[in-house]
Formats: structure tokens, sequence, C-alpha cells
């Protein structure tokens, strides 16, 4: 259901925010691809449960970016335990901010 939800809004130019799994069935939606094991970029993240959920990562936000403007920040720290990832973006979007590893944490 909110996968034909976001399609229906994408295709009709409607503004639509997806957090975590949201952002990551938008992509695919717009033709993107997924990593499904990010067991190569985990060498720096807590693994124990509990500290997964408190652990706050640094990630770096694109200038001009929505994000940019929303927060007025170019650097934040967030807190997330995906367990897959944006590879490449789908038609339409650009990744607005990333973690330094490379990994994508936003996109619009």
């Amino acid at each position: 259901m909110e996968a034909s939800w976001a399609d229906a809004a994408l295709k009709n130019d409607i503004p639509v925010l997806g957090v975590c799994r949201g952002m990551q069935m938008l992509n695919v939606l717009g033709g993107g691809t997924l990593h499904m094991d990010l067991s190569a970029f985990r060498t720096e993240y807590p693994t124990s449960f509990l500290r997964r959920i408190f652990y706050r990562k640094a990630i770096e936000v694109e200038p001009d970016s929505w994000l940019a403007c929303a927060t007025g920040r170019l650097n934040l720290k967030v807190n997330s335990i995906h367990s897959q990832a944006i590879e490449h973006l789908g038609m339409g979007f650009t990744a607005s901010a990333r973690e330094s590893n490379g990994l994508i944490q936003a996109i619009e």
C-alpha cells in the first residue's frame, strides 16, 4: 500500500519525506538499488543492539540541499541501525548527506 502511495506521489510531483526504510523504498521506486550487506561498512559501528540504538554517527550535508536549508547545518549527528543502505541512486534523486564511509544517509 505504501509503495503505491509513494509511486503516485512521485508521478504527480507531490513532495514526500521518507525516513530510513521510507527513503530506501523511494529510491528503489525511482530505479535505484540497495546495499544488501553492510558488513564491509560496519567496522566502525558498535556491535551490541543497545549500543547500536544509541550510537550517533556523523554525517556531512551537501551545502545546497533542502536538508542544509532546513537544519542550517552542514554537519549533523544521527542515529541509525540500518540493515540495508542506498547503493545507486534512483532517477531524479541526489544524495544530500553521507557518512564518512560513503554511505548515503539522506536523499532529495
